[in-house]
């Protein structure tokens, strides 16, 4: 005899029966707008830090920079690159960290961007080959 599969409900289905006053629907809502809630003010927490923690960052890269040749002054744009490339990183795994405190799975968005820096990786190769000759 096949296994008779259960639907679970969907919220349109639970929010109707909490109007009708179901009480358990109803206790189940809250309990997940809560969770849901103290979620939300992680993810902020961790978006706001990330925030602060990118500038730091990059201002530190760009001062790093600027140590390396004591001997002539350092290069403006390396000093901007090195500080906006810092920056970019610092706030994408910052961006992973708040999606997966929302609860989506990180693993597909990682493997994106994995494929995209490849990508990038590729189409400077040619630049970067040519102007390591020069």
């Amino acid at each position: 005899m096949p296994a008779v599969a259960t639907e679970t409900p969907n919220i349109f289905h639970q929010l109707t029966r909490a109007v009708a006053g179901d009480r358990l629907v109803l206790a189940g809502l809250v309990d997940n707008a809560g969770s849901l809630a103290v979620n939300l003010v992680v993810a902020g927490i961790i978006f706001a830090g990330t925030l602060w923690l990118s500038g730091k960052l990059s201002t530190l890269a760009r001062g790093a920079i600027g140590r390396v040749g004591r001997n002539h002054a350092p290069d403006p744009t390396l000093q901007a690159f090195a500080g906006s490339l810092t920056r970019y990183v610092v706030v994408i795994i910052g961006m992973i960290a708040v999606l997966q405190q929302l609860g989506v799975q990180a693993t597909s968005v990682i493997a994106v961007l994995g494929a995209a820096s490849l990508a990038i990786g590729l189409a400077l190769q040619g630049a970067l080959s040519t102007w390591r000759r020069a």
